[in-house]
């Protein structure tokens, strides 16, 4: 595998035989330096097990509709928008798989994952771990 390609459940050349590892990533759309460690990660994943690096990305004129999407979530109190899509393209899982491992830096990532439809119909143990979260947000 060259530097900068990745495997990816939804096509491409890169794909295991038998891919054990669900995993989601980002990096089509957020391109923040903060993020860098986590893209890296992942790679470092990739190159030592068998993982499918599912590439999300923005529908088009996506990045408006996330923001009028997103402003809503700060002040849901039925707390069922947080299963809102954000703009982001539908995936489909063609495989089964051990593990769905997810890493969202913020809280505020976790609806990207609406954008894989039925992943858990395809995983048998899911996975998420939130790099950061604040106190204060627990109980929301």
């Amino acid at each position: 595998m060259e530097r900068g390609e990745f495997r990816e459940a939804t096509g491409g050349s890169f794909r295991s035989a038998s891919p054990r590892i669900c995993m989601p990533t980002w990096r089509n759309f957020t391109r923040k330096a903060f993020r860098c460690a986590l893209y890296e990660a992942q790679d470092v994943l990739a190159e030592f097990d068998d993982v499918d690096l599912i590439g999300l990305d923005m529908a088009w004129g996506a990045w408006l509709n996330e923001y009028w999407l997103r402003t809503p979530l700060y002040y849901d109190v039925s707390r069922k928008l947080i299963s809102t899509n954000l703009g982001l393209k539908k995936v489909q899982l063609t495989k089964d798989y051990d593990i769905f491992i997810t890493v969202c830096n913020t809280i505020w990532d976790l609806p990207y994952i609406n954008a894989i439809e039925r992943w858990r119909d395809h995983c048998r143990i899911s996975v998420c771990w939130i790099d950061e979260l604040w106190a204060a947000e627990v109980p929301g």
